[in-house]
């Protein structure tokens, strides 16, 4: 079941993502809100993975509660459908081991140039003058040129786009991103996923090369000029990662409407989509207030037998003992107060005839208060004793409760497993492949009767301890 439920998880987190990436290439893509489009390519992946947590009951789907047939959770789940939840998972897990890697080398490759190559400071950032030809790339507040390739003017404009993505810290979304890809590698819209967001990368270093006066022409011909190149890291934002084409299209054209910014709350209604997708069947089986239907889910004389002790006996239990704390208080009281009354009269007596007989009466009265503080203490020891019952039964209904729901679900998986077996059947024309058909089934219909068994078994333990249960309540009252 947790294979399952991960890969599951999986699944609708990538699709999430697909979707709302759909969103973005068909009404954001071609948009110049270069700032927003960067917060929504981020925002998306969380927003994918957090869809899938969200579980609400679908107003659409339902399902029925089936008949107690008594079956196990474990002997209903098909053998071969285990098998390839593992092997799912194990290829899932694998992958995910081999871009690790894939990053973590990279990683070391970046680190390994910083060591190996001289390093030189421009404007508090470090600039890497590396010994090969390579294009220029950023990686935090690293810039990596290689210095003979270009002119002073060339390596100005360069080292302006490259402070453009140390300043507005793209690195991180890289990594961010990077992470995500490791996680999402078998989706296959994570790949132009990530390339869209470093072209946003590229056209927000470029608008801030031109906001620095540069001029439009001369900076589009050194991007041409860069087109040609060695690159290095998939995952540093290189001066030429983007195509040439959309790089210089983004440049010359026009701004974009700032209505055309609403386009982004289109994700609203999708996200609704996505969580009624996603939502949960909801159970039809209890009546109805508005209309009145009957109910399906029909209690078992059991559970009739355990309501009943529940809330008939243990109410009527209840109330007794409080009324006899109630009687025993007023009795306490008038004894105190036939104490005080003797001890005054003790104190005028003048006879010792009267006082020893007042003496006599005032233990009498002692001792009738000893026996009112033992029945009281009895009757607390039998509100804990009722109490525990009173657990034991609650937790013996919640057990039924559950292990009836249990048994909804894997009576409904058998049959339905059964009747798809039967179509078959009805469809093969090969006679191997029915004589296998027929083997499965058979072995369905053993499995459904060794889970009758079961059923039998755990009524009549439930029965059992019920009875237990209402003795110990009858013995409480007595």
């Amino acid at each position: 079941m947790m294979m399952n439920s991960t890969l599951s998880y999986l699944f609708q987190s990538g699709l999430s993502l697909s979707v709302l990436y759909l969103v973005y290439w068909l009404f954001l893509k071609r948009e110049t809100f270069f700032k927003l489009n960067r917060f929504y390519l981020l925002v998306l992946p969380l927003i994918s993975f957090v869809i899938p947590l969200i579980k609400i009951k679908s107003p659409f789907k339902v399902t029925y509660p089936l008949e107690n047939t008594g079956v196990s959770e474990t002997l209903s789940q098909p053998i071969h459908a285990i098998q390839l939840a593992d092997i799912l998972l194990w290829i899932y897990l694998l992958g995910l081991g081999l871009f690790l890697v894939r990053f973590l080398i990279q990683s070391f490759h970046i680190f390994h140039i910083v060591r190996k190559n001289p390093v030189r400071k421009y404007a508090g950032h470090r600039i890497i003058l590396v010994n090969r030809p390579i294009s220029p790339f950023s990686f935090f507040h690293f810039i990596f040129i290689h210095r003979t390739s270009y002119s002073e003017y060339e390596l100005q404009r360069i080292v302006e786009h490259e402070l453009v993505h140390v300043r507005q810290n793209h690195s991180i979304d890289i990594l961010l991103m990077e992470c995500f890809v490791i996680i999402q590698w078998f989706n296959p819209f994570v790949w132009p996923y990530k390339r869209a967001l470093k072209e946003t990368h590229e056209y927000l270093a470029d608008a801030g090369v031109i906001a620095q006066g540069c001029d439009r022409v001369e900076y589009q011909m050194l991007i041409l000029k860069q087109f040609v190149g060695d690159k290095l890291f998939a995952f540093a934002n290189s001066f030429h990662q983007s195509q040439i084409k959309r790089r210089i299209t983004m440049m010359t054209k026009n701004k974009s409407k700032k209505m055309a910014q609403c386009k982004a709350l289109l994700i609203l209604p999708i996200l609704s989509l996505l969580l009624l997708a996603f939502a949960q069947p909801r159970l039809i089986g209890k009546s109805d207030q508005k209309t009145g239907s009957p109910s399906l889910v029909v209690q078992t004389p059991q559970q009739e037998k355990v309501k009943s002790l529940t809330e008939g006996k243990s109410e009527q239990s209840q109330k007794e003992l409080e009324k006899k704390k109630a009687y025993i208080k007023k009795v306490w009281e008038k004894l105190d107060q036939e104490i005080v009354k003797t001890k005054k009269v003790m104190a005028d007596a003048e006879s010792d005839e009267e006082r020893i007989k007042l003496e006599e009466d005032m233990k009498k009265l002692k001792i009738k208060k000893e026996q009112l503080a033992y029945e009281m203490e009895a009757l607390k020891e039998m509100a804990v004793k009722e109490g525990l019952v009173k657990s034991k039964i609650s937790i013996t209904k919640e057990k039924m409760a559950k292990e009836m729901t249990q048994l909804n679900k894997m009576s409904k998986k058998l049959q339905i497993e059964m009747k798809m077996i039967d179509e078959k059947i009805a469809t093969t024309e090969s006679m191997e492949m029915k004589k296998e058909l027929k083997l499965k089934r058979k072995a369905l219909e053993k499995e459904t009767q060794a889970l009758k068994q079961k059923m039998v078994q755990f009524y009549e333990f439930e029965k059992k301890k019920e009875d237990e249960l209402k003795k110990k309540s009858e013995t409480i009252e007595m």
